[in-house]
């Protein structure tokens, strides 16, 4: 991956814009990662993710899958179970009684599986739905930049064993804070003797003064133009530190672009034996929304491996 990657430059803003957000509407775009089990029926939370794309591509943190405790473990524990997306919303065009919340199961998941990144997508949709995505940015945020991460904090759900109704608790959640420092060649590049990354994050990241508590991991962290600049991760615990102290990282957006979408898929939720197409090229289709700094970021493929760089 290149070194020479877009900068966002600090800029004077407080963060009491943050605070003026209609986070009411956010709760369309920014939903809670579950796992559906039956016998009994039970609904687990196990992170948020993020819209990015309007017919149901969401970006979540790779270890709200593969952790442990995580969707994958849950669902290969238990018999006839799932993952999904607690959707709340009413989409894009859409006011529906009928399309207003909702289980969604996801049809797909990716990581890349080199680069030892938490980012992860999912592909859950609904037939004749678009669902409200953010604008991803690919930008580094540097140190100063105020942020706002996003997610389901301590988020409970249940089903009511009398109908069919799912009760959650505590909404969606906004902390705010700033970059303290950027890690461009990753915080944690450990790896093994075949060259896997056993690290946390062994991919360009960035530390933030903001308070990501659990259940947020796989939320957005949004800059000061309202743009994902990051994804909330939790790699690194509080164990990890010395007593009393806690951090918070984010994942930097760069790598999304690199992940691969099976297209069949994500354009007609079927299996069709068609080629992947990379977040990136869906972004020059206008499947992923971006904003102006997408322009300068090229993504290639060269001798077999896939390469970022930024067109100064």
């Amino acid at each position: 991956m290149g070194t020479d990657l877009p900068r966002n430059e600090p800029i004077e803003i407080g963060l009491p814009e943050f605070r003026e957000l209609e986070l009411s509407t956010l709760n369309s775009s920014v939903v809670p990662v579950v796992v559906i089990t039956r016998s009994p029926d039970t609904i687990h939370f196990v992170g948020t993710a993020f819209c990015i794309g309007s017919r149901g591509l969401w970006v979540t943190a790779r270890h709200v899958l593969e952790g442990r405790g995580g969707a994958n473990e849950l669902v290969e524990t238990n018999p006839r179970s799932y993952v999904a997306i607690l959707w709340v919303g009413s989409g894009v065009g859409h006011d529906v009684d009928e399309l207003l919340g909702g289980v969604i199961p996801v049809r797909f998941m990716v990581r890349h599986p080199a680069s030892g990144s938490d980012l992860a997508l999912l592909g859950a949709s609904r037939p004749n739905l678009e669902f409200p995505p953010l604008t991803l940015s690919a930008l580094l945020p540097v140190p100063t930049v105020p942020i706002l991460g996003l997610g389901y904090a301590k988020h409970r759900i249940r089903i009511d064993p009398n109908r069919p109704v799912i009760h959650a608790e505590n909404n969606i959640h906004a902390s705010s804070g700033e970059v303290l420092q950027l890690y461009e060649n990753g915080r944690d590049t450990y790896q093994d003797l075949d060259g896997n990354f056993t690290g946390k994050l062994p991919t360009v990241c960035f530390e933030t003064s903001a308070r990501f508590d659990s259940g947020m991991s796989g939320g957005p962290v949004l800059a000061p133009s309202s743009a994902v600049c990051g994804v909330i991760s939790t790699g690194f615990e509080q164990d990890d530190l010395g007593e009393g102290e806690s951090t918070s990282f984010a994942s930097a957006t760069p790598y999304l672009f690199m992940l691969k979408v099976p297209y069949d898929v994500y354009m007609t939720g079927e299996e069709l034996g068609g080629r992947k197409m990379m977040v990136y090229e869906m972004a020059q289709r206008g499947f992923v929304s971006c904003d102006e700094s997408f322009e300068k970021l090229k993504v290639t493929e060269r001798d077999g491996k896939i390469h970022i760089d930024y067109d100064a």
